[in-house]
């Protein structure tokens, strides 16, 4: 009878993770991160979105913003955007010259280094 239990017991366990599946098509994943400081001393962020749809002739979308954090950025670019967006598929993340010249650009990657489903090991590039 027990035995009975544990398992009715795993199989809930089992069943309540194949509810979260969100499909691909509805799945915006950031492949490209863009980073740059305005004049008015605003960061720049730009992101480069594949497609899997289809029927679009255009394989990525790219979507620029200015804000004044990283996380604010990504919250005006996510209000742009239909369906789920995530960066922790991000491959690429380019600094550009006027951010990469200040003594403490690193510290505007915080907010994605501290996100837990964001990747570390995105390669860094100074533009």
């Amino acid at each position: 009878m027990i035995r009975k239990w544990i398992w009715i017991v795993i199989c809930c366990v089992y069943i309540i993770g194949c509810s979260q599946r969100i499909p691909l098509e509805k799945v915006s994943l950031i492949l490209l991160i863009g980073l740059d400081r305005t004049p008015n001393g605003d960061i720049k962020v730009g992101t480069s979105i594949p497609l899997f749809h289809h029927k679009q002739p255009k394989s990525t979308i790219e979507h620029w913003t200015q804000a004044s954090t990283v996380y604010t950025g990504f919250s005006k670019i996510d209000t742009k955007l239909t369906g789920f967006m995530t960066a922790s598929k991000a491959e690429i993340i380019l600094i550009g010259k006027k951010l990469a010249q200040e003594a403490n650009w690193l510290q505007e990657l915080d907010s994605s280094y501290r996100d837990p489903y964001a990747t570390i090991n995105a390669k860094v590039v100074l533009v």
